[in-house]
């Protein structure tokens, strides 16, 4: 899946005209790989357009799941937004807390494990720190407002 700033392209190699319009406001559409010039080998996408509430900037999320009714709009865009949340802590847990470009130290499986372990849990008590008065089990969270 890929989100994109709203717009009528995808990066600048994939046009993002609609073939079919889907009950919940997303579209189907046929992207072609940058080598295809005749247009013969495309792979058809769903678009969802989706805004996230305290950013106010708007996304289309291109994904290969092209069941509306399986799996709805605004759900995918949830989890496509739990899912930066997720890259967001392995990023600062790699580059921010281990250090960029460190290994991890131990040279044994259960080490690894336990290093791993430690650098979660730091990462815990710097996130509960962080929310402060909100207490450890406040959760923040960025709501979608779908666009259906």
């Amino acid at each position: 899946m890929v989100a994109q700033p709203r717009g009528g392209q995808a990066g600048s190699r994939y046009s993002l005209v609609p073939d079919r319009i889907q009950a919940d406001g997303s579209w189907l559409s046929t992207i072609y790989g940058y080598t295809d010039r005749r247009r013969e080998h495309g792979i058809q996408v769903r678009a969802v357009c989706y805004q996230l509430e305290a950013a106010g900037e708007e996304y289309t999320l291109l994904t290969t799941l092209t069941d509306h009714k399986r799996y709805p709009a605004s759900e995918l865009a949830a989890l496509y937004t739990e899912r930066w949340e997720i890259e967001t802590t392995f990023k600062e847990l790699k580059a921010q807390q281990i250090g960029a470009g460190q290994v991890l130290s131990s040279k044994t499986p259960h080490g690894i494990r336990q290093q791993i372990w430690g650098h979660l849990l730091v990462n815990y008590v710097l996130r509960v720190h962080m929310l402060g008065p909100l207490g450890p089990t406040a959760r923040p969270s960025t709501p979608i407002a779908s666009r259906s």
